[in-house]
């Protein structure tokens, strides 16, 4: 097969713009990669950037065409990119053969649009979304608004739908929104050099009291994620616990300032650092240089930092939110705790001075078992999407 790819920049930059290691998204960067060496299938891709014009080629002919589009505004640039986008893809598809249109994220809006105008079978890839939490809050300013382009991946889909399997619950808010169509929920993949490298570390034993407690909190720095929960956590450990405790947050984005000034404002700017940058093959020995993974987020607590961590043996404190219950059993694979940082500073503390091998061991054996090869995984992507082109209709 041959894939029209419309695809969003995500936080690639690192690898597309500057020829370095992605720092985040490996399920996009994989799939390209994987695709790129196919025998069986290749593809055409179209991802904008602010200012850059640039093609990647790969080894089986397929291609990346990245376009400047030079509009500032964040909203503003998504909503004009959609033309944009639309433009580039109707001169490709008069130009080449495709047999699928392949749409990442919003621009799965385009893909539906186009394939339907012609005659070719549409895909849309959603990585997650915050929609069902926005209807289960009804929220409905911000999804006539801010959320107006997820709303309308899910109201006017392509002939197929896939979506990572993160804990948002994009399918619960299509059974809403469009519950006659159907959604493939796939697990993300994991590459066997970064397994092996993740269990190749040993599993946190005990959390030692007379010894520093590290913590990490992963993930983009926006209201969700909820850092400033972790923040506060750190401070219920070592002001009411006396734990000799620190974090460690990772990740970019627009809170770093709003998060640093609650840590000074709790006098925890010694004891609280924040990193960003971090290339993703490097991200094992970060992690295994801590005891503890906090993932306190509002929703899609099921990513790749949640996996990794697991992974290496670290003990995994996460709040109950999305699909987590679904997976993890509290004190058998992870601590779940619920949004309030006294109750989940007591449950660390609780642990302290305890063998807390099983429960460390049984979360890296449940991921382990859970999640696929990145082959395999995309393998199977592939597998659907030659369904939907050999079925009726479609030829």
């Amino acid at each position: 097969m041959k894939l029209l790819i419309l695809s969003d920049l995500f936080s690639l930059d690192s690898w597309l713009i500057h020829d370095q290691e992605p720092e985040i998204m490996p399920a996009v960067y994989e799939f390209f990669q994987q695709l790129g060496i196919s025998e069986e299938h290749s593809f055409d891709c179209i991802i904008f950037h602010k200012s850059v014009r640039k093609k990647v080629s790969f080894s089986n002919g397929s291609t990346i065409e990245i376009h400047p589009l030079g509009i500032p505004l964040h909203y503003p640039r998504k909503f004009v990119s959609l033309f944009a986008m639309s433009g580039i893809a109707k001169r490709k598809l008069v130009d080449r053969s495709y047999d699928v249109i392949y749409g990442m994220s919003i621009y799965s809006i385009v893909a539906a649009r186009l394939g339907k105008r012609s005659d070719i079978p549409s895909v849309g890839r959603i990585f997650g979304s915050l929609l069902y939490d926005v209807l289960q809050h009804q929220l409905y300013a911000k999804l006539y608004t801010r959320h107006i382009l997820q709303l309308a991946e899910a109201k006017y889909p392509c002939d197929l739908t896939i979506c990572t399997e993160d804990g948002t619950e994009f399918d619960r808010a299509l059974e809403v929104i469009n519950p006659k169509h159907r959604i493939h929920m796939l697990y993300n993949g994991m590459s066997d050099m970064l397994r092996r490298t993740l269990k190749s570390y040993d599993h946190v034993e005990r959390l030692n009291s007379l010894k520093k407690i590290r913590m990490l909190s992963i993930g983009r720095l926006t209201h969700w994620k909820r850092h400033d929960l972790s923040i506060r956590v750190l401070h219920a450990l070592r002001n009411h616990h006396q734990v000799d405790a620190e974090l460690t947050v990772i990740g970019r984005g627009k809170l770093k300032r709003k998060l640093q000034n609650l840590a000074k404002s709790l006098h925890l700017e010694e004891v609280v650092s924040f990193k960003e940058g971090i290339a993703h093959a490097t991200m094992p020995q970060e992690i295994a240089s801590h005891d503890i993974g906090l993932f306190l987020y509002d929703a899609s607590n099921l990513g790749n930092a949640l996996w990794e961590t697991a992974l290496s043996g670290r003990l995994l404190v996460v709040r109950d939110t999305g699909k987590t219950s679904t997976i993890f059993r509290d004190d058998v694979e992870a601590i779940i705790v619920q949004n309030d940082p006294d109750a989940i500073a007591s449950s660390i503390a609780a642990k302290l001075n305890k063998d807390i091998s099983n429960i460390c061991r049984s979360g890296r054996w449940k991921v382990d078992a859970l999640l696929p090869s990145w082959q395999n995984r995309i393998a199977e992507e592939m597998q659907l999407i030659s369904e939907l082109v050999h079925s009726k209709g479609f030829s």
